[in-house]
């Protein structure tokens, strides 16, 4: 009688992963650019999410994501829009903190630095 095979090991999917996590572009400036990011690793679908405090009559508005609404079904770079100088660097202002969240819900950040 032979034994049966012992079952293959697990699969290890690396945590989802932003590239790069820091754009600092306090020198270049924000205003009418457009950033991009590249998602990769965790499970597929992701979700790209601008966190912190936005104004509804501006000038900091929630970015622009391409794809809409920050929804990635594969691995790829997005595109982010949308972003402002001149908001002043109290309390952070001129920065814009980024969230990602893959279809396990593993997370990774990043963070966007503007022209005080």
């Amino acid at each position: 009688m032979t034994e049966p095979a012992a079952p293959p090991p697990p699969v290890v999917v690396p945590n989802v992963s932003a590239t790069p996590n820091t754009i600092d572009a306090t020198t270049l400036g924000c205003n009418g650019k457009t950033f991009q990011v590249v998602i990769a690793g965790g499970t597929a679908p992701y979700n790209v999410a601008a966190t912190g405090t936005f104004d509804t009559l501006g000038p900091k508005f929630v970015p622009v994501f391409t794809p809409a609404g920050g929804v990635m079904p594969a691995q790829g770079a997005i595109s982010i829009s949308g972003l402002v100088d001149g908001l002043g660097n109290a309390q952070n202002r001129n920065r814009y903190d980024f969230r990602v969240v893959d279809a396990l819900a593993t997370t990774d950040t990043f963070k966007i630095t503007c022209t005080p």
